[in-house]
């Protein structure tokens, strides 16, 4: 046990001993803040940042380093001024000055003949008129038929032979009425056709 104590204790004598000769060769290389040696290496440092960050700058490339007194500087923003060319007006002559406007404000359209017009309106007036004489007429005819066909009480022989008689005179004069305008519907539904070339017109159907 003494043997073991002992060499433990020659060990620790000699890792104290190698501990302060460490010490002493750190405090040997420990520069002072306010030493020459410390104040180039700051120097050096902030050449070597200005240098990086020039290296990164595009613009600083296009222009050469003067000199190391002219990074000490302070910058100076230099004033650029840029000069925009003047737009050409567009020169716009008489033809195509009109031409813009046309699909605005002249819209080209048939020239349509106003005569044609003003025949296919009386036309068409005389139809109306001719379609109202109609109506009333068989309106008129109906009432007539309907008064002749209406029984009286107590009506005789002879007033039953009369009643029949104005009923066919009716049914007669409402059948050439009605043939007479069927004619008169067709001319003028020729008329009609040959100044509106080809163009429908509905009628009234005659009843």
């Amino acid at each position: 046990m003494r043997s073991i104590d002992e060499q433990f204790d020659k060990l620790y004598e000699e890792y104290n001993e190698t501990e302060d000769e460490n010490e002493v060769e750190a405090e040997e290389f420990l520069l002072d803040p306010s030493s020459d040696r410390m104040k180039m290496l700051v120097e050096d440092f902030k050449k070597k940042r200005m240098e990086l960050v020039l290296q990164k700058d595009v613009l600083s490339q296009c222009y050469p380093e003067t000199n190391d007194e002219a990074l000490e500087v302070d910058e100076q923003m230099e004033k650029i001024t840029i000069i925009c060319p003047k737009k050409k007006k567009i020169k716009w002559d008489c033809e195509t000055a009109v031409s813009a406007y046309s699909n605005i404000y002249n819209r080209p359209a048939v020239i349509v003949d106003s005569s044609r017009k003003q025949k296919l309106k009386s036309v068409l007036r005389q139809i109306e008129k001719m379609d109202y004489s109609v109506q009333s007429g068989t309106k008129s005819a109906i009432s007539r038929v309907s008064s002749a066909t209406m029984k009286r009480r107590g009506e005789t022989a002879e007033e039953r032979k009369a009643r029949k008689a104005s009923i066919k005179m009716i049914r007669a004069e409402r059948r050439a009425e009605k043939k007479c305008n069927k004619l008169t519907f067709k001319e003028e539904r020729k008329k009609a056709a040959s100044c509106c070339h080809g163009s429908i017109i509905r009628m009234m159907p005659i009843v």
